[in-house]
């Protein structure tokens, strides 16, 4: 009667369940932003879109099994990280204290010239590689 949504917040929301922490994969044909926003603040591990392939179910389990993203408590949240992957921190020091400091390496190799991009753009529309 809850729906996924509400039995994953309901899951994740009990602090004496021991499956508070498993991984949950919340599946809808509906996927307007505002859809796949409830279900992330749910606490669900990841959303995906019916319907589906029998390769894609089983990447996204392996993917939610395997590459586990550390959980976060706080009062309005109990859940997976909702970031996946972090390309910088908007002032340079992540909100959290468990956020590390990003520098990034200097180039070992030239840039690429803008000749050299669009011929990977061309071959990979093309299906070739180089």
């Amino acid at each position: 009667p809850q729906g996924g949504l509400g039995i994953t917040q309901a899951i994740r929301r009990n602090s004496a369940d021991e499956n508070r922490t498993l991984p949950s994969l919340i599946m809808t044909s509906d996927t307007q932003q505002v859809t796949i926003k409830q279900a992330r603040d749910a606490g669900a591990s990841m959303v995906v879109a019916k319907p589906m392939s029998p390769t894609t179910l089983y990447d996204r389990m392996v993917w939610i099994a395997f590459d586990r993203r550390q959980f976060i408590d706080c009062p309005t949240y109990f859940g997976p990280d909702r970031r996946f992957k972090i390309e910088g921190y908007p002032t340079g020091v992540g909100r959290r204290a468990s956020d590390k400091v990003i520098e990034v390496a200097a180039a070992t190799e030239p840039n690429l010239d803008q000749s050299d991009i669009d011929s990977l753009f061309m071959a990979a529309r093309a299906g070739q590689s180089e």
